[in-house]
């Protein structure tokens, strides 16, 4: 899961610039955005059915707190 996953944020990167710099042509902006969206999609349903319930078994809920302030800490940081 870790390496899909990984590979998945690697291709939202080099895509999302893509789309930001489309350049005008309209089509090639929608079938970049389609396949942008429905792999954020994919990836959040992973993340919520397989991997996040595989945190709640080996973390403690000090950990998962932890993590949960590391992970806002950081969204904070680039801006989102």
């Amino acid at each position: 899961m870790y390496y899909e996953a990984k590979e998945e944020h690697h291709v939202v990167k080099l895509v999302l610039p893509e789309v930001h710099e489309n350049g005008g042509n309209l089509e090639e902006f929608a079938a970049k955005a389609k396949v942008l969206k429905e792999l954020v999609e994919h990836h959040a349903d992973e993340e919520e059915d397989e991997m996040f319930p595989e945190a709640r078994k080996v973390l403690s809920r000090a950990e998962l707190r932890d993590l949960g302030v590391r992970m806002a800490e950081r969204k904070k940081e680039l801006g989102a």
